[in-house]
């Protein structure tokens, strides 16, 4: 008894040698074994070098670009920015116990510390502000600032002012 031989199909031997081609390939590209077209640098450098005027231009052009590239750079002022958010944060004070013996004698020393703690609430004012150059910062104000949210502000001494 022999047992019969079987042949693996057609198709899995092409998707086989495929994907080894193409892995080939990758590992070629990324190790950069690859050669590459060297046809736009011999344009150029064919174009530059064949006039006076070119290269005369191609040095305007580099200057011209590093200017705006410098005047770009100081239009980005560090310390300004726009206003984001105003937030107010009310905060409670600790009781001291006046409020307890006060509601004591009158008939109820928690309501006593409730109304001492309402009455002696402070309220601050946190201010964030997003910089020109993507940072973002926060101001704590004891008052309400005279500011409001999109103004256009700047830092000095530590302070917002409006630009």
């Amino acid at each position: 008894m022999t047992t019969p031989t079987t042949r693996p199909n057609v198709l899995i031997i092409c998707a086989a040698i495929a994907v080894i081609l193409f892995s080939a390939v990758g590992v070629a590209k990324m190790m950069d074994w690859l050669p590459t077209s060297n046809a736009v640098d011999a344009i150029a450098e064919s174009e530059t070098s064949a006039t006076p005027e070119a290269a005369a231009q191609r040095e305007d052009h580099a200057k011209n670009t590093e200017k705006v590239a410098a005047s770009a750079q100081k239009e980005t002022c560090a310390s300004c920015g726009v206003l984001t958010e105003i937030t107010p944060i009310t905060q409670a004070a600790a009781p001291s116990g006046l409020g307890a013996v006060a509601g004591a004698v009158v008939g109820g020393a928690y309501a006593g510390n409730a109304i001492e703690s309402k009455s002696r609430t402070t309220t601050s004012y946190r201010v964030r502000v997003r910089f020109e150059d993507g940072r973002r910062d926060s101001f704590s104000y004891a008052q309400a600032p005279n500011l409001s949210v999109g103004t256009a502000v700047g830092v000095r001494n530590g302070e917002l002012v409006v630009r």
